[in-house]
């Protein structure tokens, strides 16, 4: 649970029905950045007077209801100019150098020798 951290709230009385809504932009964002930070959503149901309830029991809808009515997300990604880079490994790279400088030496070592 240390890992854990709020997004976002809403008050809902218990005679309304319908689609929740919660913005989870910035962690969204994230995820897609590193990919390794997506933990996934939890929800959870607290009473006004602070008790835990079963979000089950509190009448929301999991994976296992009816299909019209299971949970799911929406994103819109913008486009911009600016291009978000990862870290990549960079073995390759000096494997490529390595092989570039050991052509070259051997082009050297030609073209002395003729």
């Amino acid at each position: 649970d240390s890992d854990l951290f709020l997004l976002d709230t809403r008050v809902v009385w218990a005679s309304e029905e319908g689609w929740l809504e919660f913005d989870i932009t910035a962690t969204s964002n994230l995820w897609v950045v590193t990919p390794q930070h997506n933990m996934g959503l939890q929800l959870s149901v607290v009473t006004q007077d602070g008790l835990h309830v079963n979000p089950r029991a509190a009448g929301l809808v999991g994976r296992d209801g009816p299909y019209d009515k299971q949970p799911f997300m929406v994103a819109f990604f913008k486009v911009s100019e600016v291009h978000v880079r990862t870290t990549r490994s960079a073995s390759s790279r000096r494997r490529q150098q390595s092989r570039n400088r050991s052509t070259q030496s051997q082009d050297v070592s030609r073209g002395s020798s003729a």
